[in-house]
């Protein structure tokens, strides 16, 4: 199992293993980010602070497109060949091995819930549409 002792061990930050273990964590720390503004931003609409609403659903916006950043880094990252560095930076093959298939397990999981949101949206937006158009024929159009 890839754990967080791995993460203790020193890397150089230019070797695969470095650039796959610091766009995971930038990747985790955004999204931790944009949650929390998203509940905040939640939070402030139920108790009528709407200004302040707004600038943490713009804060969260700069989060989702900083993770989105470190997925294009990531997916660079797994997808690199680093000939002059034995195993990429990790210790034993294994280890590099291990690493990879985390990394590309996690862009797996980004995708998946990149291509749910996209989903999610396209239903609401036909939805409203055709609430839309609904009402135009109920009230005979604008």
């Amino acid at each position: 199992m890839y754990t967080l002792n791995t993460f203790a061990i020193p890397v150089n930050k230019y070797t695969q293993v470095g650039k796959i273990k610091a766009a995971e964590s930038g990747m985790r720390s955004c999204d931790l980010k944009a949650r929390a503004c998203n509940v905040g931003s939640v939070v402030a609409s139920m108790v009528g602070m709407t200004k302040k609403s707004n600038q943490l659903a713009a804060k969260s916006e700069g989060h989702i497109q900083a993770l989105h950043g470190h997925a294009k880094d990531l997916r660079a990252a797994v997808e690199q060949k680093a000939p002059h560095h034995q195993f990429g930076g990790a210790t034993t093959a294994k280890q590099q091995k291990s690493i990879v298939n985390h990394g590309q397990k996690t862009l797996k999981g980004y995708e998946s819930r990149v291509a749910n949101a996209k989903a999610a949206s396209a239903k609401q937006n036909s939805a409203s549409f055709g609430r839309m158009n609904s009402f135009d024929e109920m009230h005979g159009g604008i």
